[in-house]
C-alpha cells in the first residue's frame, strides 16, 4: 500500500498575446480574451420575452458596457467589472437585432395550469414557437436572449406548486394514473387519451425543455435569464431587488463570459496541455418515455483543450441498466461505436488530420471489460484510459491552520485510487469560495496506465474550463459537469424528440 500526500500546482490559462494567469478575471481584466481566429468582434442577439422584458434587455447591454464596482469588503474573488466592450474587445448593440414580444396574460395563464406538466409545457410552446417563427427569416444571430419573468422560474421547475387561488383550470382530461397505463403500453382506443398521456412525457423543467425542443435548431443558441438578474445590473440601490442575488459586478462577469462563448469567442484556453490527449465524459440518463423497456440514453463529452471546445454525442438508446447492479454500462459494440464517432470528429478539427494520441475517458460507475475493449478497438492506434470519478464523503483533512485544506490537495491509497480536492483554500485569492469542510473526489484508474497523479492534474485542470460563468474553478472537471448538463437536457423531452445520434452539437447548445 502506497500512501503520497501532495498539493498540485494551480493550472495556469492562457488570455491575450499569449499571457497567462491562474485567475480568469485577472486574466480577462489585464489581457483579455485568448487571442483565436474566429473571436467575435458583435454579437448579434435576439430577444425573446414580454415588453418589460425586452425594455429591461435594452437597460441591461447598455448598462453592460459600463463599469461596475465591487461589493465594498470585496475580495479577490470579487473584483470590479470593467465593461463587456472594453473586457472582451466585442460589441453588443442596446437594440437587439431581433426581438419577440410574448404577451405577459397568455404566459401567466400558462405557468398556472394546475397540472405542472402541462403548465410547463404550454409556458416553453410560447417561447418556442416565437423563436421558430423568427427562422424564416436570415439575421444572423449569435445568441438568443430568452427573458423570463421570475414566476416562469418559480413555476417552472419539478417540484414547484401552485398556490390553489391562483391556480388555472386545466385542460387535461385524462388522469395521471390513466396517463401512467397508457404510457405503460396499455393503450387507449381513443386517440385523444393517448396524445394527452404524452403531456406526461416532458420533464417539468422549463430550462431543459425549453433547450432540447430546439436541439433541432442547430443555429439557435438559447441564454435563459431572468427578469431580476437583469434589474440587478441596473438597480443601484440593492434594497430594490425582487430577490437576493450575487453583487452585479458578479453578475455581469458570468453572464458576459458565457455571452461570448456562446457567439464563438474563448474567453481563455489552458496554457499548459498533455499534446493531443483528448477527455471524455460518459453519462447515463433516462429518456421520460423508458417505462416498460427501461431504455436510456447515454451522453459522450468530448474535449478539445487547445481551444476549449467540445462536441456532444448521443449513444444509440438501449438496454443499458442492470437491476441488480443499478449501474448502467454500454455493451461492446456500442462502446466502440461511440468511441469511433469521438476519433473521427477528433481527426476533422485536427490541423494535421491525426486522431488522439491518448483518450481520457471519465465516468461516474466504474467500467467493466466489455466498455474497455470496446473503446479499444474503437480506437485501436489510441491509448485508452478510464478512470471513475466520484463524490465521496469518506474522508476529510483538516489543515493545521486557520483556514481548510488547500485546493489542489492530493491523497494516492496506491497506484491506482486517491483523493483529489478540487474545492479547498485558494492561495491565489486568499479565501475559500465555500461554506462547509471540502469535500473530495474519489478518483480510480479503471484500466490504462497513465499515472495517477497526471490523472488528478488533468482533472484539477479541466475544473478551470466552464465558460457558463467566471468562477476561480469548479468543482468537478468539465467533462462529468457538462456531460451530466447535456443529459439532463436531451431526456427532458421523449426519446423521438431529441437529437439524433449521428448529429453532435457544441456544448454551448445545452449550457
Amino acid at each position: 500500500m502506497l500512501t503520497h500526500l501532495e498539493v498540485f500546482e494551480e493550472p495556469v490559462l492562457e488570455f491575450g498575446y499569449h499571457r497567462h494567469s491562474a485567475n480568469p478575471k485577472a486574466g480577462l481584466y489585464f489581457y483579455g480574451p485568448a487571442d483565436t481566429k474566429g473571436r467575435p468582434k458583435h454579437i448579434k442577439i435576439g430577444v425573446i420575452g414580454t415588453p418589460t422584458g425586452i425594455q429591461l434587455y435594452g437597460r441591461w447591454a447598455r448598462a453592460i458596457n459600463r463599469y461596475v464596482s465591487p461589493p465594498v469588503d470585496s475580495s479577490l474573488n470579487h473584483v470590479p467589472f470593467p465593461g463587456f466592450s472594453a473586457l472582451m474587445g466585442a460589441t453588443i448593440a442596446a437594440e437587439p437585432e431581433r426581438s419577440v414580444a410574448l404577451s405577459p396574460a397568455r404566459l401567466a395563464s400558462a405557468i398556472r395550469m394546475g397540472r405542472r406538466h402541462e403548465a410547463v409545457k404550454e409556458a416553453v410552446s410560447l417561447y418556442e414557437e416565437g423563436i421558430r417563427k423568427s427562422l424564416d427569416e436570415d439575421f444572423g444571430l449569435d445568441v438568443w436572449m430568452v427573458v423570463i419573468p421570475d414566476e416562469i422560474y418559480r413555476y417552472g421547475r419539478p417540484k414547484s406548486v401552485i398556490p390553489r387561488d391562483e391556480a388555472v383550470k386545466s385542460n387535461l382530461v385524462i388522469s395521471r394514473r390513466r396517463a401512467t397505463e397508457i404510457l405503460s403500453g396499455s393503450r387507449s382506443l381513443f386517440a385523444d387519451e393517448n396524445a394527452e398521456a404524452e403531456t406526461f412525457l416532458f420533464e417539468p423543467n422549463f430550462h431543459h425543455q425549453l433547450k432540447a425542443r430546439l436541439l433541432d435548431c442547430r443555429t439557435v443558441v438559447l441564454q435563459i435569464v431572468r427578469e431580476s438578474t437583469l434589474e440587478a445590473l441596473i438597480q443601484k440601490d440593492a434594497s430594490q431587488q425582487r430577490r437576493r442575488l450575487q453583487d452585479p459586478a458578479s453578475i455581469a462577469w458570468n453572464l458576459s463570459t458565457t455571452l461570448f462563448f456562446k457567439a464563438g469567442g474563448h474567453p481563455w484556453k489552458l496554457a499548459y496541455v498533455r499534446p493531443r490527449v483528448c477527455y471524455i465524459g460518459l453519462v447515463f440518463k433516462l429518456f421520460p418515455d423508458s417505462v416498460g423497456d427501461t431504455r436510456k440514453a447515454c451522453c459522450g463529452a468530448q474535449m478539445f483543450l487547445d481551444s476549449g471546445d467540445g462536441l456532444v454525442f448521443r449513444g444509440t438508446p438501449g438496454n443499458y441498466y442492470n437491476p441488480k447492479t443499478k449501474q448502467f454500462h454500454l455493451s461492446e459494440s456500442e462502446a466502440k461505436a461511440l468511441i469511433e464517432r469521438v476519433v473521427a470528429a477528433y481527426v476533422d478539427r485536427d490541423v494535421n488530420r491525426l486522431p488522439p494520441a491518448e483518450l481520457v475517458i471519465h465516468g461516474r460507475t466504474r467500467f467493466n471489460s466489455e466498455e474497455c475493449k470496446g473503446f479499444s478497438d474503437g480506437a485501436p492506434s489510441t491509448k485508452i484510459t478510464t478512470v471513475r470519478v466520484s463524490d465521496s464523503s469518506d474522508i476529510r483533512l483538516y489543515a493545521p491552520r486557520d483556514t481548510p485544506v488547500l485546493r489542489g490537495t492530493a491523497l494516492q491509497l496506491d497506484e491506482r485510487r486517491g483523493f483529489l480536492w478540487t474545492k479547498g483554500f485558494i492561495s491565489e485569492l486568499g479565501t475559500y469560495p465555500g461554506r462547509e469542510v471540502p469535500k473530495p473526489l474519489a478518483v480510480e484508474i479503471v484500466s490504462g496506465e497513465t499515472a495517477l497523479s497526471t490523472v488528478m492534474k488533468d482533472l484539477l485542470m479541466l475544473t478551470k474550463l466552464n465558460f457558463n460563468s467566471c468562477v476561480f474553478a469548479d468543482g468537478s472537471p468539465v467533462t462529468l459537469r457538462f456531460a451530466d448538463a447535456v443529459g439532463e437536457i436531451i431526456t427532458a423531452v421523449p426519446e423521438r424528440f431529441s437529437m439524433g445520434p449521428d448529429a453532435p452539437l457544441p456544448f454551448k447548445h445545452y449550457i
